[in-house]
């Protein structure tokens, strides 16, 4: 089977939070599916090296907005997916091609959905206002990634219910449990052996409140130092 894998997030140096997410997937696919044949396909430049089995295709421009993310997907990739006799496309970004008959798999994540309504850019407002509701429509598969996102498709987008899959992220290796001994000295050497909360990147205000309101009230029922 020919794979052709929306691969804008994959950049080497370039990985944010969905960027990471994407090169798990990806990585575990290429790694664990080699009886098939991967088509990477960038908007930029690719200089990273692949097994046999992958193939890396670069469309431009860049889809660096909106705008270019529709030109992307309904001018850019059709004729590449057909040159390629790709069997599925799967793309990671709420966004697929409306002008394809390949069947497409969508990857769905919480903050896609909420840009709807949240995005900081009105640009992403706009689009996901006009489109979002046409693309899930036109995917043949949406993989959501929580419960909370799998209620969201089905109550506020109204898809049908054999359309969509929970599928939960997992962890990456770099996840592993730690012996006493590590822990003890990570706690000694940054906060004089005592116990911790670990904040995974700044919230907004409302959110931060929230937490060390949580954090005060875990301190307090545990007897925690």
């Amino acid at each position: 089977m020919n794979i052709g894998v929306s691969a804008r997030w994959l950049l080497k140096d370039q990985l944010t939070g969905t960027g990471l997410f994407v090169k798990e997937v990806v990585s575990n696919l290429i790694i664990h599916h080699q009886e098939h044949h991967f088509f990477l396909f960038f908007d930029k430049p690719c200089t990273q090296t692949f097994p046999a089995h992958v193939t890396t295709v670069v469309l431009l421009p860049a889809a660096t907005n909106p705008f270019l993310w529709k030109y992307w997907f309904d001018i850019k990739i059709p004729p590449a997916l057909k040159k390629y006799s790709i069997d599925v496309f799967l793309t990671f970004e709420s966004c697929c091609s409306l002008h394809t008959r390949v069947p497409q798999l969508l990857i769905v994540h919480d903050f896609q959905l909420d840009r709807v309504f949240k995005s900081s850019q009105l640009s992403e407002r706009i689009f996901y206002k006009l489109y979002l509701r046409r693309l899930l429509k036109k995917a043949n598969l949406l993989l959501a990634t929580t419960p909370h996102i799998q209620e969201q498709l089905l109550n506020r987008y109204k898809v049908k219910p054999g359309k969509t899959k929970l599928v939960y992220t997992g962890l990456s290796q770099l996840f592993q449990p730690c012996t006493l001994e590590i822990k003890t000295e990570v706690k000694l050497a940054f906060t004089e052996g005592k116990e911790f909360f670990l904040m995974r990147q700044p919230l907004a205000t409302p959110l931060l409140i929230t937490l060390l309101k949580g954090f005060s009230l875990f301190k307090k029922r545990q007897q925690s130092n």
